[in-house]
């Protein structure tokens, strides 16, 4: 029979055992010499398997595995995790990693700054971008810096979210991100500028949209044909042909060619602005570029044909598509 007294003075638990008391282990050491009893059997099975590779896992198999390895103590090594976490991150169920990341730390199975890359960037691709920042400020606790991966997932989650904001009209919004990456050192990257330059764009907001593009050159972040795609939209959609017209040309000094994107804005802009010659005249310089056309660079040019009545044009051009 086990009896248990407390000293008041040690505050130890003992057990009487054949007559003698003697220190008894802790609740946890029990629980876990409990949980090792029951789970021996299937002690190299996670490792047979983790050893094996994990390319071809599903994610019931590896949920399964993660509750055979919390079962086992002491726990397993927390680089065994994970190689876990990261095979189910690789199957996009972010979700489920940020579920089994909760658990180990409620089990107090401490992460080190590799799994908690893994889920900054699980964070950032579920679009949790709070999250993701506080995950950060523990890597730098653990005086790591955070890696390129690290960095390029928080990057693509404000992008994300940046984006998000420009689709909602939320540019105050937006503009408040922007300014948050450049206070935490990260470094805004093409497509995070792309979505700001669209928003301005979208809002008729040009010569922010000017000052924006600036920027981004001042900063060595290179814009590329989508960037000047929206902004050649924006100002032919203000009426602004001739500064359109000028990033054309900046463009093509920058060593980019214009794709079909391109000249389908070039086209619908001068058909907007009554021009039937001028888009007529970007059509073939389509051609002789190497530029295909597709679908829409005509249905643009027949509805401007059609709209000036131009029916041979039109007839002419529906003959050759």
């Amino acid at each position: 029979m086990l009896r248990s007294i407390m000293n008041a003075s040690t505050m130890r638990t003992f057990v009487h055992v054949q007559g003698h008391f003697v220190t008894a282990p802790p609740p946890s050491l029990i629980l876990c010499c409990w949980r090792r009893a029951f789970s021996s059997a299937s002690d190299d099975d996670y490792r047979e398997i983790l050893r094996n590779g994990l390319r071809d896992i599903n994610l019931d198999d590896a949920i399964g595995v993660f509750d055979e390895m919390v079962k086992f103590c002491p726990f397993p090594k927390i680089s065994e995790f994970s190689k876990l976490l990261s095979a189910i991150a690789k199957m996009n169920k972010f979700d489920v990693v940020i579920s089994l990341g909760e658990k180990m730390q409620k089990l107090r199975i401490y992460h080190n700054h590799y799994t908690y890359s893994i889920f900054v960037d699980c964070f950032c691709r579920s679009s949790q971008l709070s999250p993701a920042l506080a995950t950060l400020g523990k890597i730098i606790k653990l005086s790591h810096e955070p890696s390129v991966l690290t960095l390029f997932s928080l990057v693509n989650g404000f992008n994300a979210s940046i984006d998000a904001f420009v689709k909602e009209g939320k540019l105050v919004d937006a503009e408040k991100l922007y300014k948050e990456m450049i206070q935490r050192s990260i470094d805004p990257d093409t497509a995070t500028y792309n979505s700001l330059i669209n928003g301005f764009c979208m809002h008729d907001r040009l010569e922010k949209a000017k000052n924006m593009f600036a920027l981004m050159v001042s900063k060595g972040c290179f814009p590329n044909v989508v960037t000047y795609n929206t902004l050649i939209k924006g100002f032919f959609k203000s009426k602004r042909v001739e500064e359109g017209m000028k990033l054309l040309g900046d463009m093509s000094q920058r060593g980019l060619m214009g794709n079909t994107v391109t000249y389908n804005i070039l086209i619908q802009g001068f058909i907007q602005a009554g021009n039937n010659d001028h888009a007529q005249e970007v059509f073939e310089l389509m051609g002789s570029s190497g530029v295909p056309p597709n679908i829409l660079t005509y249905n643009i040019l027949l509805d401007g044909f059609c709209r000036k009545g131009l029916k041979h044009e039109a007839d002419a051009l529906f003959r050759k598509m």
